[in-house]
């Protein structure tokens, strides 16, 4: 969602934790979501690589942090991301394109904030398998059959209060988010 902010010059997208999980993106990275931004092209490579460019600068350019924190591998000249959570994990990702603050720092790319849930006051949490097969792709039209393909990604998060006995002082105070995901893919 597009926001205009009259106190700064920031060029900012933000996509909430529902899109996050209803966006179709294959393989389920979330570096994929910076593909759906106005001004990017398209990636090439992998599924779970950011090949492609925003505003015409290239992903290896780009600062990504989780909660704050710096999650960019540092040198080199490939994208890539020390900490991948799970799309069911994300609150918020938040993808600055130009006149950021300085206090972002990084590379002079755009900046991808990444915000983690928390847990509430009340249990919430999913379960999840995605599947892709054989069975189910369509072949390439030349090909007289459709490639080999096992592909399943499943996980779950779940959060809420930590209860401690005896402890009115803790009440509505300690929580907990734990997520987990695994991919297994099988091709040929």
């Amino acid at each position: 969602e597009q926001q205009v902010d009259a106190q700064s010059a920031v060029v900012a997208t933000t996509i909430n934790a529902r899109d996050v999980t209803e966006i179709g993106v294959n393989g389920r990275y979330f570096q994929q979501l910076a593909e759906i931004l106005p001004g990017s092209t398209a990636a090439t490579g992998t599924a779970y690589s950011l090949n492609g460019a925003l505003n015409g600068i290239p992903a290896a350019n780009y600062t990504v942090t989780m909660d704050g924190a710096n999650n960019t591998n540092i040198g080199g000249t490939v994208y890539s991301v020390q900490v991948d959570p799970s799309l069911d994990a994300i609150e918020e990702v938040r993808v600055q394109t130009n006149s950021y603050l300085p206090e972002l720092g990084g590379r002079q790319g755009p900046q991808m904030n990444i915000t983690i849930k928390s847990g509430t006051n009340q249990f919430h949490g999913d379960v999840f398998e995605y599947v892709r097969n054989s069975l189910t792709d369509a072949r390439n039209f030349f090909s007289t059959t459709a490639p080999t393909l096992h592909y399943n990604d499943w996980g779950g998060v779940i959060g809420g209060p930590i209860k401690v006995p005896n402890s009115f002082h803790m009440k509505d105070k300690l929580f907990f988010f734990v997520s987990q995901e695994r991919k297994t893919v099988h091709q040929q």
